[in-house]
């Protein structure tokens, strides 16, 4: 499948604490979303999916921190709730000035993130803590820590590898293709380029930075023959790091065919922007199989940087 990029889509940045995504709801996975056409509750869910984290237009300031710190006796639920109210009126930071830690921030971020993994969304929470255990520029690494501050730099970055290890542990039902097989065997196969279109517009400034990427595509392979699998949604149609997908893997889960298509080797973590660029992300997207179609179930990318 061929789609276009001009810019980082910004559904994959679910840190949209930040005012990058400023104003724009995440996109709901179908079935996710409150009304949503599907009836049945999603099998993986998400917290961002149906909350907004609109960023507002300022920083968060520790008075903001503290409306959501009051919770802190509720229900894992109830704290994440406050949390995303306050995400929904200011933008997280837990960066101060001069490469120095803002302590209020960062434990924003580990109160938010601890609730949303106590609540049951492990991956929002490994999400959420991208920005902190990320190593590239910008990240725990690159700043300075205090004494006084190291007790909770390690509480964060432990907080994201325990959202981490839980977030895959969700998936741990799925396994390699079983091949052969009329309803098992899957793989991963190079998209089809169409001819050029002459879409792009000559008079467009922005023309030069449009390329053109080629996303895998899903096969599913039987004894009377091979087709390929349909998506509009997920890494598979992501034009920013669709080129990072090489893994595949399958479950049935309460009779329902899922496929989980994700990177694969000791890089896999950190795929670069498939046009260019320095961006990083690990496109990851389980999708149920419906017929000749696959439908996104839940997205589990995650961005880097």
């Amino acid at each position: 499948m061929i789609t276009r990029r001009a810019l980082i889509p910004c559904s994959l940045v679910l840190l949209a604490l930040a005012p990058a995504c400023h104003g724009k709801a995440p996109t709901a996975a179908p079935g996710n979303a409150p009304g949503g056409r599907a009836e049945r509750a999603p099998r993986w869910p998400s917290f961002m999916d149906t909350h907004h984290h609109g960023g507002g237009s300022r920083r968060c300031a520790a008075a903001d921190y503290e409306r959501a710190s009051a919770k802190a006796g509720e229900p894992a639920a109830a704290r994440a709730e406050a949390w995303a109210t306050v995400a929904d009126t200011c933008w997280f930071d837990w960066q101060g000035e001069e490469r120095a830690i803002d302590g209020a921030g960062l434990a924003a971020y580990v109160g938010y993130g601890t609730a949303l993994l106590e609540a049951g969304f492990p991956h929002d929470c490994e999400a959420l803590m991208t920005s902190v255990t990320t190593p590239y520029p910008g990240g725990m690494s690159d700043v300075e820590v205090t004494e006084e501050l190291q007790p909770l730099v390690d509480d964060a970055l432990a907080l994201g590898e325990r959202c981490g290890a839980a977030a895959e542990a969700q998936l741990a039902a799925f396994a390699p293709p079983t091949c052969p097989s009329d309803d098992a065997c899957f793989a991963l196969v190079e998209g089809e380029a169409p001819a050029d279109d002459g879409a792009a517009d000559p008079d467009d400034p922005d023309a030069e930075m449009i390329e053109d990427v080629v996303c895998p595509e899903v096969e599913l392979r039987t004894a009377a023959g091979a087709r390929r699998l349909s998506s509009d949604e997920g890494a598979l149609v992501d034009p920013g790091f669709c080129c990072g997908v090489s893994a595949i893997t399958t479950a049935i889960i309460d009779g329902q065919r899922y496929v989980l298509v994700r990177p694969s080797g000791e890089d896999s973590m950190f795929i670069r922007v498939c046009s260019g660029g320095t961006a990083s992300a690990t496109p990851a997207s389980v999708y149920r199989v419906d017929g000749d179609r696959l439908v996104l179930e839940a997205d589990r990318s995650l961005v880097w940087h």
